[in-house]
């Protein structure tokens, strides 16, 4: 058995036994551990876990040491390595979550799949280092089994877009066993399993627990992100609604035949948290329109879609397939290739396109800030950087305060791959009193971004010291000359 999840020599049960019986085995059989709150709400206690140690070859294949409950086998593991494990304890992850091993590769594929998560709302119940060099484990909670169904493939595009194989992006089986917090590696190089916050940050194993805890009650105390779906014959996905009567007929409000949709100051491009659809967005997603209203109900649901949070192709091309909204695109897409994807290109733009005005007073107070950094000569990355967050973030005309920037966004502005690189940018940002923190990140709220405010080069130099208040300028360096005529032309 290798550091990564191997197929258990266990048969998967057909019938898993009650969770709160099998807690209640652990509880009773198993000493005082600090791992225990969270292993009782990831772990599946049906099956006993198992110890592993290093290979005495220096390979990756493991020697079993024992069977048992997973709580004592880590306390035990602990306990001979006074505080850190002294050996592996793997054990199989609750069915009803989702686990997603990357293997070498989080830097880039980590994000796709936190933003996929999003997307069906399945919130992050875990996340650790594996101890394995840009290798993590991701656990999610799909709050049904569509969203279970549409979040593996979506992984699964984002896996093959990256060019990655199964064995880097690895979404574990019920019946497959996992690496458990804690645990130490079966690599020779490795380090213990360690809870990680998304920022990459250590978590205690108290924190851990709590970060499972809100996920798990957030979708025991919501209703279900999409209806279910069954199958009819013509090969396509119906939401089944068991609450209307069979004779009920889905019927459109005069808004839904209203003209197609247009831009307002309320912008689409405006950064929000993703939203659930509601009953009524996915009686539109799965109506069949008549020949005549096809293309204006389809742009009308496009423009649900971006409305929800939907930002990339790679997540809007899944209800493009399977919408029968969409029908027409789709019909298209056997004798003209790329129509689906043209069709939604054309809303996304228009969308990111859309300015409402700027006030004059956050005009100058932009105006200052490009001033300012064409003096930014001795730090390139960092005024790239800025201007991509004045860009995207600031002149898109909903103010300069309290605007959400998520590491994951610079990474897309700046088609960065390494969230390392695009969070040190970030906080050289902030560093260098560009952007002053507003209203920090905060773990109970794991789906909310830090929030920015643009700070006004004019109020840090009237409180900066005298002598750092005028500085005599000899001939300006060719790259200041570039940045300033760049920005007055508006080519940045």
């Amino acid at each position: 058995m290798t550091d990564r999840s191997q197929g258990s020599a266990r048969p998967h049960a057909d019938a898993i036994p009650d969770q709160s019986v099998s807690e209640e085995v652990a509880d009773h059989s198993s000493p005082p551990t600090r791992w225990r709150e969270l292993y009782q709400l990831i772990v599946d206690f049906s099956v006993p876990g198992r110890a592993l140690a290093k290979a005495s070859d220096g390979t990756e294949t493991a020697q079993s040491l024992k069977a048992g409950n997973p709580l004592a086998l880590i306390t035990e593991a602990e306990t001979l390595g006074f505080g850190t494990a002294a050996h592996a304890v793997v054990g199989r992850i609750r069915p009803d979550l989702l686990t997603v091993d990357l293997d070498g590769c989080a830097d880039v594929i980590a994000s796709g799949v936190l933003d996929a998560a999003e997307t069906v709302n399945a919130p992050l119940v875990h996340l650790a280092a594996s101890g394995s060099h840009d290798s993590v484990h991701i656990v999610l909670a799909p709050p049904t089994d569509w969203a279970r169904t549409h979040l593996t493939s979506m992984i699964d595009e984002l896996r093959v877009w990256a060019g990655y194989d199964t064995r880097a992006v690895d979404v574990l089986t019920p019946a497959r066993y996992l690496r458990l917090p804690g645990a130490a590696s079966l690599k020779p190089t490795g380090d213990v399993c360690r809870p990680i916050a998304l920022d990459g940050t250590p978590l205690s194993a108290l924190d851990a627990a709590a970060r499972a805890r809100n996920a798990l009650s957030e979708v025991a105390a919501s209703p279900a992100a999409a209806p279910q779906f069954a199958a009819t014959g013509h090969g396509r996905s119906r939401p089944a609604k068991t609450t209307v009567s069979t004779t009920d007929r889905i019927v459109r409000t005069l808004a839904q035949d209203a003209a197609p949709v247009v831009v307002t100051d309320v912008a689409p491009r405006a950064w929000r948290r993703r939203k659930r659809f509601s009953y009524a967005d996915w009686q539109l997603l799965m109506s069949h329109p008549a020949v005549g209203v096809r293309s204006d109900r389809a742009t009308e649901a496009a423009w649900l879609l971006w409305r929800s949070g939907i930002r990339d192709w790679t997540m809007a091309r899944w209800y493009y397939r399977n919408c029968p909204v969409f029908e027409k695109f789709a019909v298209r897409e056997s004798a003209t290739p790329g129509s689906s994807r043209a069709h939604w290109e054309s809303i996304a733009s228009r969308a990111r396109a859309h300015r409402p005005p700027l006030s004059d007073t956050d005009s100058a107070v932009i105006g200052r800030v490009r001033e300012h950094l064409c003096t930014w000569t001795d730090r390139p990355a960092q005024a790239i950087a800025m201007l991509a967050v004045l860009e995207h973030r600031f002149t898109d005309g909903h103010g300069l305060t309290d605007r959400p920037i998520a590491v994951r966004d610079l990474m897309s502005w700046l088609n960065v791959a390494s969230i390392g690189t695009a969070k040190r940018l970030l906080d050289d940002l902030v560093e260098q009193r560009a952007l002053v923190i507003s209203i920090p990140y905060a773990q109970t709220a794991p789906r909310e971004a830090s929030r920015y405010s643009l700070v006004d080069p004019q109020v840090v130099l009237s409180q900066s010291h005298s002598e750092h208040d005028v500085t005599i300028l000899g001939t300006p360096l060719p790259l200041t000359l570039h940045l300033r005529d760049a920005l007055r032309c508006g080519r940045i």
